[in-house]
């Protein structure tokens, strides 16, 4: 989109002049987010994703084991984290995330939907709870959430 802007300038102390200029609007790439998604459920691995789209690089596993290794190992933007896991529990798993990247927001992702469960995983480290199952709307709201929460801690 082009459109005329007006600019000042200061030539002297006498004097200033205004002109007018073509002002070209980019659309500006946003930074492609890398997302670790934690989830043993293979319709949902693949379905998340798909969900998400292009301004997500996705890295999905399956068990507590590789999502640790790969949290050590990798740098991400956003955690999206699923409770149920074969060899442990995505709390534990947050529990132990924040021993080492206490900044990256973390999405937790449960079935259980009792006060209790939630409150466990807010003290294990998780920025927002999202109850499952969820539609695209709500887990594009919780990202934009969290990391709109991190943009202001940030500043």
């Amino acid at each position: 989109m082009i459109s005329i802007v007006s600019v000042r300038f200061l030539v002297s102390t006498a004097t200033d002049h205004t002109i007018r200029v073509p002002y070209v609007q980019h659309n500006f790439v946003m930074r492609i987010t890398r997302v670790l998604y934690v989830e043993d459920n293979i319709d949902m691995s693949e379905m998340i994703p798909r969900l998400l789209g292009k301004s997500y690089r996705i890295t999905a596993v399956e068990n507590y084991a590789d999502a640790l290794l790969t949290a050590k190992r990798d740098h991400f933007g956003l955690y999206l984290i699923d409770n149920q896991l074969p060899d442990g529990t995505g709390i534990d798993l947050c529990r132990e995330i924040r021993t080492f990247d206490r900044d990256t927001p973390i999405i937790f992702c449960s079935g259980f939907t009792d006060d209790s469960h939630q409150r466990m995983a807010f003290d294990a480290g998780a920025n927002t709870f999202l109850q499952k199952p969820f539609d695209t709307d709500q887990l594009l709201a919780a990202i934009a959430h969290v990391r709109r929460r991190k943009r202001r801690a940030s500043r």
